[in-house]
């Protein structure tokens, strides 16, 4: 058993193992700080935090706050009550005494004291709702039950059978007296880089807390800087997910940290190397990790398939082979190298395994990784590198020589210009590689020793292999495959032709459940079905796996069950709370028509704005209420015919359709012009629709310096929001939603790109509260179009069918790569926190206002 780990080395983990190793082995920083964002203030939050939750429990002033009954009580109020009393009592004899001694404290105080006033914000409402349930003399103490936590630890058994003690220390526990449900919260004086990261680290707290009172309890992360957000987590959501996560990877943990430098299989890199950028340790782990690539070149089996196992987890490989007496009757694969992370240039992260003469070994990596169909492999040329790796066996293999066959066909409308389908060419003419060596392929893979310069010429291969691939698939996205043809000026809907009007039946799903069932056991996979649901894209069937049937044997199956059911598409499978859903795409997809299910009304000023998502399996419409902070700001993503301009459209009709221009105004951004020409004379727009790069910028600092003047009004008339602003003040402001089409058409030149992300930086991290939302939108959801900055202030996430998975995890944020296997014409996944709902967009017919 390794000494105890904490609920923080868990997040570390998630984030870069490498990092986690560091931290543990060598001690210092482990934190991922988003640049610009204030550091050195974390401790003192967290000791003011806990001095107001105490203040409150034991100062009879704040329990007079709340004497009134709960109807009589108000939020704004409140709040400035209870920050006057901590103000008064606490933060500012706190205040003057740090000063004195360091009057260079006044400035980061400051930001503590904007952190805290968010908070209070929450509490206040927290408070009121639970006034409801309790008296005032309880209320504070029953909401607040554990003013000072303590430490808390258990014993994990892991999968190999051995013990793990995991300790930890959260923020505050907290009760929602109307749910009857205990909360478990961990503050954060930054805004997270990596969600899914800070969702670990307080789950691990739920499960603790499990552990020792067997209450389920929820798990919330309160970001208090540079806007208050909060990100929440329900026991039901946690439970059969999160939870069960944590155990596989305390294991995995276990096996990094007895790793020893100048060893084989070192911790892997992070998965998102944005990372590597603002990692507080990256001297050291350059250092360390890269310096000496000898420990990826891999000889004995043993070090072989510890790699191997590694590699099991990645979504995609680039790989290549060399081959001894290729020439000759009797060829031997001699070398298979590989790389998991294609944003390396240099070569340091591919790995080579010396497999000559050992077929075993060979073996192994076929069984691994040449049949998973999880993991996508990428060859130049894959009918040659079969012959040695698996041959038919092998699942999920895309070839770059085919890719650049296809893109060079003269009948296209714009094809790739290359000299020859070479991969060192195609290296050197469409990624800007020099000095490629084109001489090692004739030496001679047989000797041993191999000489440092094949060593080299071998791992590069699979370096330009990377990102050869990116740019086809970057150029395919792109580039149009037809001529184009003059634009109607009705545009063609991107969801499908014409809808037909809804059959009168409805298919057998219980009879396609029976044969999927049926399908499975013929692979000796033994489920039962616990119901199916019927959407107008697709079945779902509910599977419960008997025991000893493990979740990822039904994950390879997919490409099978496509096969033997004869489906137009790969079936995708996901594991839900208490059984494994498989979604067979229907063979009469329906439409989600828009009239069904908005008509056109009219809400009152202090409704909620809400926008039209799309259509769950039971058949309601989802929407996105935009004044909360998990669904204030979107990122949409969307390949070419995944329906993301019709998308776009209904979503803009469903808020045209409920409310005036009066409550509403509306930015739109459209550079090529296809998307919103109907709407370019409605009285809701903001200004003219912006169609040019200059005019975007713009826009945009007119966003920003619109939010500045209204957080001015706010100031003056003693608000914090709009909601609050409007009630007190006629006429109201209207709410104001800019929706950005093609973001990515305006992120080709540097000064255009900084001016556009700082503005909706500013916008996503301030702009709820100014009732200034953004709907952000694009084909090419890539890492340098999508940028972190861009990505951590749009909470909301729409993906709808990508090119790739890697396009599908920008966009969904970690290991989320199921938007890749949708099936296009508005079939889409929506994302709020941790959860994550299959919808199909809602189709308009006809643009009527």
């Amino acid at each position: 058993m390794t000494n105890s780990l904490t609920a923080t080395d868990i997040r570390v983990a998630v984030e870069c193992p490498r990092l986690f190793y560091l931290s543990k082995k060598l001690g210092g920083k482990s934190l991922f700080l988003p640049p610009e964002s204030s550091q050195g203030i974390g401790t003192t939050f967290h000791k003011l935090a806990n001095q107001f939750v105490k203040l409150a429990c034991q100062n009879g002033k704040f329990r007079q706050l709340f004497e009134p009954e709960a109807d009589h009580l108000k939020k704004e109020a409140i709040a400035t009550q209870m920050e006057q009393l901590f103000y008064q009592l606490s933060f500012y004899p706190y205040f003057q005494e740090i000063t004195q001694n360091d009057p260079g404290k006044a400035q980061p105080l400051f930001q503590v004291w904007q952190g805290l006033r968010g908070l209070i914000q929450r509490w206040a409402e927290l408070l009121i709702k639970n006034r409801y349930y309790h008296s005032a003399a309880e209320v504070i103490g029953k909401t607040f039950i554990d003013p000072d936590p303590k430490l808390i630890q258990h014993q994990f058994t892991l999968p190999n059978g051995t013990k793990q003690v995991v300790k930890g220390q959260f923020d505050n526990l907290i009760v929602d007296s109307e749910h009857q449900r205990l909360c478990v919260v961990e503050y954060k004086t930054y805004e997270p880089v990596d969600p899914s990261a800070q969702l670990a680290q307080v789950a691990v707290y739920s499960h603790l807390l499990w552990e020792k009172t067997k209450l389920p309890v929820d798990s919330a992360i309160y970001c208090v800087l540079p806007e208050f957000k909060e990100y929440y987590y329900s026991w039901e959501q946690l439970e059969n997910t999160v939870h069960q996560l944590i155990p596989p990877k305390l294991q995995q943990m276990q096996e990094w940290l007895t790793w020893e430098p100048g060893q084989p299989a070192p911790p892997p890199s992070t998965s998102q190397p944005h990372l590597c950028q603002i990692c507080p340790q990256q001297e050291k782990c350059q250092t360390l990790f890269d310096s000496d690539e000898s420990n990826h070149y891999l000889t004995k089996p043993a070090d072989i398939r510890a790699m191997i196992q590694q590699l099991t987890t990645a979504k995609t490989l680039w790989l290549d082979t060399e081959v001894a007496d290729w020439n000759t009757p009797n060829p031997r694969l001699s070398l298979i190298q590989v790389l998991a992370n294609p944003t390396d240039r240099t070569g340091k992260s591919a790995y080579i395994f010396d497999v000559l003469e050992q077929p075993d070994v060979v073996n192994d990596f076929i069984d691994q990784i040449m049949v998973n169909s999880s993991i996508e492999k990428v060859f130049h040329n894959a009918s040659f590198d079969l012959k040695f790796l698996g041959k038919k066996q092998a699942e999920n293999v895309s070839c770059t020589y085919k890719m650049v066959k296809k893109l060079t066909r003269r009948n296209r409308a714009n094809p790739l210009q290359v000299s020859n389908k070479k991969l060192k060419t195609l290296a050197m003419e469409l990624c800007q590689f020099s000095n490629v060596d084109t001489e090692e392929q004739q030496s001679d893979w047989g000797q041993r020793p191999l000489t440092e310069k094949q060593i080299n010429y071998a791992k590069m291969d699979t370096v330009y292999l990377a990102h050869v691939h990116r740019y086809l698939l970057e150029f395919t996205e792109a580039a149009p495959t037809q001529t184009p043809q003059t634009i109607p000026s009705q545009p063609t809907p991107e969801i499908g032709e014409t809808p037909q009007p809804e059959p009168e039946t409805t298919p057998d799903a219980d009879a396609i459940a029976q044969q999927l069932v049926e399908t499975l056991q013929s692979f000796k996979i033994d489920v039962t079905c616990v119901g199916t649901a019927v959407g107008p894209a697709f079945i779902r069937v509910k599977l419960k796996p008997s025991l000893g049937v493990k979740i990822s044997a039904l994950l390879k199956l997919s490409a099978d069950l496509q096969v033997q059911l004869g489906i137009t598409n790969p079936p995708l499978i996901a594991p839900q709370p208490g059984y494994v859903s498989v979604d067979l795409p229907r063979p009469d997809r329906q439409v989600a028509r828009f009239e069904d299910y908005i008509t056109p009304q009219t809400t009152p000023t202090q409704a909620p704005v809400k926008i039209a998502i799309g259509v769950d399996l039971d058949g309601k419409l989802v929407e996105a209420d935009l004044s909360d902070a998990n669904t204030c700001h979107f990122l949409v993503g969307g390949t070419t015919g995944s329906g993301k301009s019709e998308f776009l459209r209904s979503l803009l009709l469903s808020l045209l359709y409920r409310h005036s221009p009066q409550q509403l105004k509306i930015a739109l951004v459209d550079p090529k012009r296809v998307t919103f020409p109907e709407f370019e004379q409605i009285p809701w727009l903001y200004s003219p629709i912006v169609k040019d790069s200059e005019d975007a910028i713009a826009l945009m600092d007119n966003l920003v310096a619109e939010m500045e003047r209204r957080y001015q009004r706010f100031e003056q008339a003693g608000c914090s929001h709009l909601d609050a602003y409007n009630q007190k003040n006629n006429p109201p402001l209207p709410r104001l939603v800019c929706i950005f089409d093609e973001y990515a058409d305006f992120m080709t030149e540097k000064e255009i790109r900084n001016a556009l992300e700082l503005s909706i930086k500013r916008l996503g991290s301030m702009a709820r509260a100014a009732g200034i939302h953004l709907i952000i939108a694009t084909q090419r959801p890539e890492a340098k179009v999508v940028t972190p900055i861009i990505r951590s202030n749009l909470p909301g996430r729409v993906a709808l069918r990508t090119a790739s998975e890697a396009d599908s995890e920008i966009i969904l944020g970690g290991k989320q790569s199921e938007a890749a296997y949708l099936l296009g014409k508005g079939d889409l996944l929506y994302q709020v926190g941790a959860k994550l709902q299959r919808l199909q967009s809602l189709f308009a017919r006809r643009i009527e206002l």
